[in-house]
């Protein structure tokens, strides 16, 4: 329901702050369906209760995860944000006054007991890279050869990631499937 406001804004306050874009992308390594919910931050049931044409990108990510031993599964997500911060300071309306003097508890129903002083904005791609190979023995020398030696659990995603990542993709006996989903700035 739109409600008439319980605040005020002072008219000759400065303009909003508009924070620095800021931006992160990491690579993890999910071995398992309830993994990769958690990563996205989603019921790991929710891929099967969501309807197949749903809006929400979590659903076709978990959806398309195959977890078989045979496979290696990355999850590339890449994360950019902005802060906006009013610098206006507030008052209470004269019925918001009013109402806090007279019935507390009304108040707190009609204008709660916070506002919103900030808002970030965020926009996310998320990609399921998704290497299927012959054999368990295959995908754990795959999983190797992408590590290089080093850990894949949460990391940055560097050069030397991508073109490992390319280059397991450009193998024969591989099988590589991407899907790809966005969310955020329009």
């Amino acid at each position: 329901l739109r409600r008439a406001g319980c605040t005020v804004a002072d008219k000759s306050a400065p303009p909003p702050s508009v924070g620095q874009p800021a931006q992160q992308t990491t690579i993890r390594v999910v071995k398992s369906d309830t993994e990769l919910a958690k990563e996205l931050g989603v019921d790991a049931s929710f891929a099967v209760k969501a309807p197949i044409v749903s809006a929400n990108a979590s659903a076709s990510l978990l959806r398309s995860f195959k977890g078989a031993t045979s496979s290696v599964n990355y999850l590339i997500q890449a994360v950019q944000s902005y802060v906006v911060v009013s610098n206006a300071p507030f008052a209470l309306t004269d019925d918001a006054k009013k109402l806090l003097a007279t019935k507390p508890q009304d108040f707190l129903v009609r204008c709660g007991d916070r506002f919103v002083n900030a808002v970030t904005y965020q926009a996310k791609i998320e990609a399921l890279v998704t290497f299927e190979t012959s054999s368990e023995d295959a995908a754990l020398k795959l999983e190797g050869s992408i590590a290089a030696g080093g850990s894949v659990s949460v990391a940055e995603l560097s050069g030397s990631i991508k073109s490992r990542l390319s280059d397991a993709s450009k193998k024969e006996d591989i099988k590589t499937s991407v899907t790809v989903t966005a969310q955020g700035f329009d």
